[in-house]
């Protein structure tokens, strides 16, 4: 009797890609005391470092004030950068970086300050509304959550 034994075989290509960063949320507001979250997609291979910026050039690293994590899969990352009990220094420009063999490109995000509701609601679902922002003669929103 003969037997036969099948072998599978799967090829994983990678391709070089140079990095691309896409900020969903371009400005984002939050109340002084409160946490945030700030995030950046990218895609690059081979994979990039990665670092958070802050406006006044200072890298960002894990710590009790912020805390860092990136999400990836293959060639798609998504980095979170949280900020924890909001001051009056916390709010301005934060940059996210990516950089491989093949280039760098950084996303930036503007964290503005908002005025806490002055009512706490009953209800224990969380309150959302969107804020206008003007770009030139358009007119977008950016979405905000308390």
């Amino acid at each position: 009797m003969l037997h036969e034994k099948k072998l599978n075989c799967y090829l994983r290509f990678q391709f070089p890609v140079q990095p691309k960063i896409r900020v969903l949320n371009q400005m984002v507001g939050a109340a002084l005391g409160s946490d945030v979250v700030l995030g950046c997609r990218l895609e690059a291979s081979p994979r990039p470092l990665t670092s958070w910026i802050r406006n006044d050039g200072v890298i960002l690293l894990n710590n009790q004030k912020y805390e860092l994590t990136e999400e990836a899969d293959s060639y798609r990352i998504n980095m979170q950068l949280k900020i924890k009990n909001l001051e009056e220094k916390d709010f301005g420009h934060y940059k996210c970086v990516a950089k491989n063999t093949l280039g760098d490109k950084e996303g930036f995000v503007r964290l503005i300050e908002i005025s806490p509701p002055t009512s706490i609601p009953h209800s224990t679902q969380s309150q959302e509304f969107y804020v206008p922002v003007h770009k030139g003669m358009e007119r977008h929103f950016t979405h905000i959550a308390l």
